[in-house]
């Protein structure tokens, strides 16, 4: 009885003005002497991931300038002794080879004494003995130790070094980016340098702005366009999963929208599909960025199709060094964040484990993470694929003309973030009205709505039998009203991707047995485990994109381990301009409601 009554009183609107939006577009704006050195710092960064393409044109491109040999020969002899003679050797060829005709020949054989210990039969034959020790020695070095050198600090000064003025103007790449997308004042310099750079290699690399609703791609390379078989204008501005078709394993989808929640690095094999149909097995790494803040703002995606050949292994271990080199953060030089700060839950395991185990790992079908989940096992996830079949494709080409409505949102939001806004939104908005909320988040500005009255929130207070709510915001008297409820009550920001708790009160605390801060942030997935109903997700997942109240129970579990049956009531909230702006989940254990049931029967 008083869970339905708190159902029904729950207000399902709220004036806007009660609560405004706590970021705005300004917050973005910087001047152009920002950008600049912004575009500097990032090529100098993003050169060495340029370098990754070819490892040894790229080193054979250092050791020719004298400073790269003197800033690579120091690592060494730090670093890799042993390799240190390798570079020697190349020196010593060089010198060789630079003689005049008439030097080279004894000076080859001289050479070729001191470091093979043998005398070749000729000059001649010393010059090619000693060339092919030169070729040797930069393949070795190209393998480990420059690679390892360039994803160093020290290699920062060599780059700087070799860039000299061309860094001091900003290029912008408009031409590989996104024609509708609107590029953040503040990340200026870190995008156009990105795109710049990444265009032409010859890995599969996408950029997603985690801000904006569906987390559209606004930057694909030229690579992507030619696996995949699609233009830049037809893949940009949708979200990837159009890659994706009747045999894309739902449960390597599952991996991707838990990684994207936690805002960690994603490595899984997914079957995607080119334009014409065709399938391809493909190792998709997806490297999360958040800002100098915590802001979490992009997602860098790479592709790499897995080709069953001789040369998987060589190719996976160029792999492993590009993934290295891809940024995780990016500064900006305001200190006023332009959303809330995104906390990484990354486990102790993902942590400990080396990329490369992460990445075979991940090709033989498995990925290291929560529940070390073995991807083959796909019965759990069937009633997914379903679904996410059914949302493939409806993604409109203009972001001003939905193609059905109020579903086209839902439609083109990958469940890894937040249901979006309205299309409409999406092309050129602010980009920080979706951004993840902090842990625990911060207490309403004391100069929001001095003396903020709701009649909807007074009619809640009333009914419930608790105090008149106060506050200086729509969500503070919220919060203070659900508070002195003894009903578990969870509010989540429905603006940030990733769905985390903004506000629990403390029934949910006693309910779960986890602390306030350790559940506010988070997504309020982590109360499921294995005996969780697929059913009851996939119910709850529809009726948060499709903005509709609902009531499932799903297995949950305490902070102790032990599972109760939870009755789980989600309820949208809007605002007075039609933005879904929280959704206020109400729990109840199934077992306490029976008791309730049980000892009112008996007063009847």
């Amino acid at each position: 009885v008083e869970l339905e009554k708190l159902r029904g009183a729950i207000p399902r609107e709220f004036d806007a003005k009660l609560q405004p939006k706590r970021f705005d577009e300004s917050l973005t704006q910087v001047d152009s002497e920002a950008q600049k050195k912004q575009w500097k710092q990032s090529m100098i960064k993003f050169t060495r991931l340029l370098w990754s393409a070819d490892w040894e044109t790229s080193l054979l491109q250092v050791v020719r300038n004298e400073g790269g040999l003197h800033f690579f020969g120091k690592w060494l002899a730090s670093n890799a002794p042993t390799d240190a003679t390798q570079l020697e050797m190349w020196v010593y060829a060089q010198q060789v080879a630079a003689m005049a005709p008439e030097q080279q020949g004894p000076a080859a054989i001289q050479m070729c004494q001191q470091l093979m210990g043998s005398t070749p039969g000729s000059a001649e034959e010393a010059v090619a003995a000693l060339q092919q020790m030169a070729s040797q020695a930069l393949s070795v070095l190209s393998r480990e130790s420059f690679p390892r050198f360039v994803q160093s600090k020290a290699c920062l000064p060599l780059v700087e070094q070799l860039i000299g003025s061309q860094a001091e103007e900003l290029k912008k790449a408009d031409d590989v980016i996104w024609s509708q997308y609107t590029v953040p004042p503040d990340c200026a310099g870190w995008i156009h340098s990105f795109a710049s750079v990444a265009r032409a290699m010859p890995a599969c690399i996408v950029i997603s702005d985690m801000a904006m609703p569906g987390n559209p791609m606004f930057f694909v390379n030229d690579e992507f366009c030619r696996v995949t078989g699609y233009e830049r204008t037809e893949a940009q501005g949708r979200n990837c999963r159009f890659l994706q078709g009747p045999r894309t394993e739902p449960q390597s989808v599952a991996v991707i929208q838990d990684t994207l929640r936690r805002g960690v690095d994603c490595h899984v094999k997914i079957t995607n599909y080119r334009k014409s149909g065709e399938l391809f097995e493909n190792l998709l790494t997806m490297r999360p960025v958040h800002d100098s803040n915590g802001v979490y703002r992009f997602c860098i995606g790479v592709q790499f199709e897995v080709t069953r050949d001789t040369n998987l292994k060589s190719r996976l271990a160029k792999l492993d060094k590009l993934i290295k080199l891809l940024p995780a953060t990016l500064e900006v030089s305001s200190k006023a964040a332009v959303g809330l700060a995104h906390k990484r839950e990354e486990t102790e395991e993902e942590t400990q484990t080396a990329l490369t185990e992460k990445l075979t790992s991940a090709l033989e079908g498995n990925t290291v993470g929560p529940d070390n989940q073995v991807l083959q096992d796909s019965d759990y996830f069937a009633e997914n694929h379903k679904e996410m079949l059914q949302h493939i494709g409806v993604v409109p080409k203009d972001p001003e003309t939905p193609p059905d409505g109020s579903e086209a949102a839902s439609a083109a939001v990958v469940s890894t973030s937040a249901p979006p806004r309205p299309v409409a939104a999406a092309a050129g908005a602010p980009l920080a009205d979706d951004l993840p909320p902090p842990k625990p988040p911060p207490p309403p500005p004391p100069d929001e709505m001095p003396g903020a009255s709701c009649p909807a929130l007074n009619h809640l207070a009333s009914t419930m039998g608790v105090g008149a709510p106060s506050g200086k915001s729509w969500l503070s008297m919220f919060c203070d009203t659900v508070e002195q409820l003894p009903h578990a009550v969870a509010i989540t920001d429905m603006q940030t991707p990733g769905l985390p708790v903004t506000f629990a009160n403390s029934a949910m605390v006693a309910l779960t047995g986890y602390a306030k801060d350790a559940i506010e942030g988070r997504n309020c997935r982590f109360l499921q485990g294995k005996k969780s109903e697929a059913a009851a997700v996939r119910a709850m997942v529809s009726a948060i994109r499709g903005t509709k109240m609902t009531t499932v129970k799903i297995t949950n579990y305490r902070k102790d381990g032990k599972t109760f049956v939870n009755v789980l009531s989600l309820i949208p909230v809007k605002d007075s301009t039609g933005q879904y702006r929280y959704n206020v989940g109400i729990l109840s254990d199934a077992k306490q409601q029976s008791s309730e049931k049980v000892e009112l029967e008996k007063l009847r």
